[in-house]
């Protein structure tokens, strides 16, 4: 099948009858419009859209990053562990007052530790991480702060709200400019797959990558700026629902939600020792299918009347899950929803949570969905790159200052960040555990890289020129990272292979093999209109 460009639009139709219809034609006056709307939305949002799907990729294996910064949190989890005897040693050294809330998170993915929270009977507040693979049981602050940096930065949440909220509009102008871009080359879509020069001119070989990879990673680009929207955009949903379905009332929302009742706890003057978390567990309904437990809520501590909230996603299901209120000293079931009567706006939560955090499929999805999101970077480089060099003028000279701008900016901050990862993960490495202020190292030495960065490329004359030295400083870097876990921990990919510790082992095989490509790609000679290409 071939396609018809703009240019010959208003051809004559052949002879013998009137002009032959395809199967997508929208005609030269609609074309266009779908083409000024994805270049335009593409290029204003490129860069965001950038820092967005590569942070987002790398918060994929965010526990498992933590895993790699901290040793303690490493290694398997076990299955059918007792939460007895790992809370005990948090118990026994801080009693919880009486009366009081708890929160016990489960691990959960490939998160390998509980955490749990609650007042003592001091009075001061406890929150500890216990290893789910040794019962380590280890403060929940000041330990690293790498993988919540790239997850918040994904989420643009170092900005509060506005930020996330941007990050939410910028979601559904990509969902925009994915439907507008495949509606673009819907027409010559085989062709666009098969076609791929990368030794051609920059125009021709940047254009065939964006479409390529555009193309292929569609689905999975629409899937995140959906779900990715959702989440950034939830107290916005939620609160138009306040507002209209419950009357403005808040706390009604926490009982619609999980679809049970949430029984408010009122203090009694009895005290009652409370059910064993093994035992509390134990009271889910038997023909109930196996749940993964997220979270245990307990309010009133100790309490006769105290009572226990727990919920779970279905395992194996993208959008079930159960709930249930028990009594705490008991575990007599107070209100129940069984997986199969989960309410569509809980499914829907659920749903998203599981697809955007690629919590489904095992390991070999999750690495698709990397692979797939660093497309997605690319491809957002890409069109900042193809807008640009479309409009490059024969002398280089007369290239506007806004061009010349928007290419070094898409060189600084897209290879910049590209570099400043790296960083990120040596400082945390180098940094011991034990310093109180190592996540504000953490955090400013990435920063001030990224920044250093972007200035260098802001400054250096030839944006693909420092792009390409900034890529090759990157690659670098990359491969200083196994070398630095090896001699800081004794963690070999040898070694951690032979531990049968997947996560590390991956992690710092991941960095040897991408620094050695971007070194390669560096150092081989570049076509000589790259050099050039913009000022």
């Amino acid at each position: 099948m071939t396609g018809r460009t703009s240019r010959d639009a208003g051809a004559k139709a052949p002879r013998g009858g009137a002009r032959r219809r395809r199967w997508f034609d929208p005609g030269p006056r609609t074309y266009k419009l779908l083409w000024d709307g994805h270049s335009a939305t593409g290029v204003v949002f490129g860069l965001a859209l950038f820092v967005i799907f590569f942070c987002g990729s790398l918060a994929l294996y965010r526990e498992e990053f933590r895993g790699w910064v901290d040793p303690a949190l490493r290694g398997p989890i076990p299955e059918n562990a007792s939460l007895d005897a790992l809370v005990t040693p948090v118990f026994e050294a801080n009693p919880p007052a009486v009366g009081g809330d708890m929160l016990l998170v489960m691990p959960f993915g490939d998160r390998a530790y509980y955490y749990i929270g609650y007042e003592s009977e001091s009075g001061e507040g406890v929150a500890r991480w216990i290893s789910a693979s040794t019962g380590e049981v280890l403060p929940s602050n000041s330990r690293t702060i790498l993988p919540d940096l790239l997850n918040d930065l994904h989420f643009f949440s170092q900005g509060g709200r506005p930020g996330e909220t941007v990050a939410g509009l910028v979601g559904l102008i990509l969902f925009f400019s994915v439907v507008t871009g495949l509606l673009v080359h819907l027409r010559k879509l085989p062709q666009d797959l098969h076609t791929f020069r990368p030794f051609a001119r920059l125009k021709v070989a940047l254009a065939d990558l964006h479409t390529a990879l555009g193309t292929v990673g569609a689905p999975f680009v629409a899937i995140f700026a959906v779900t990715g929207a959702y989440f950034s955009l939830t107290y916005i949903v939620f609160g138009g629902f306040i507002v209209g379905a419950m009357q403005g009332d808040a706390l009604a929302l926490n009982a619609f939600l999980p679809g049970v009742d949430r029984i408010e706890y009122e203090a009694s003057e009895e005290a009652a020792p409370p059910l064993s978390f093994d035992a509390l567990l134990g009271r889910i309904p038997p023909d109930w299918p196996p749940l993964d437990i997220s979270a245990l809520e307990i309010e009133g501590w100790g309490d006769a009347d105290g009572i226990v909230f727990l919920e779970g996603s279905a395992v194996g299901s993208l959008g079930r899950s159960g709930a249930i209120t028990m009594e705490l000293s008991s575990g007599e079931i107070l209100t129940q929803r069984a997986p199969a009567e989960t309410p569509a706006m809980t499914a829907t939560a659920v749903t998203f949570t599981t697809l955007h955090l690629a919590r489904f499929g095992g390991g070999l999805l999750k690495a698709l969905f990397f692979v797939l999101g660093l497309a997605g970077s690319a491809v957002a480089l890409t069109g900042n790159l193809l807008w640009i060099e479309s409009r490059r003028p024969s002398d280089p000279s007369a290239t506007p200052w806004v061009h010349t701008l928007l290419a070094r900016l898409t060189s600084g901050v897209g290879a910049g960040l590209v570099a400043a990862v790296p960083v990120l993960f040596l400082v945390s490495n180098a940094v011991p555990i034990e310093v109180p202020s190592r996540t504000d190292l953490e955090q400013a030495f990435f920063f001030w890289a990224w920044a250093i960065f972007a200035a260098v490329a802001l400054v250096v004359p030839g944006a693909l020129r420092s792009a390409r030295w900034l890529i090759g400083f990157a690659g670098a870097l990359a491969l200083l990272v196994p070398l630095a876990d090896g001699v800081g921990t004794g963690a070999w990919p040898w070694v951690s292979a032979v531990r049968g510790d997947a996560a590390t082992f991956s992690i710092d095989v991941a960095f040897f093999v991408i620094g050695c490509l971007t070194v390669v790609f560096t150092v081989r000679k570049w076509p000589a209109s790259l050099g050039g290409a913009t000022r």
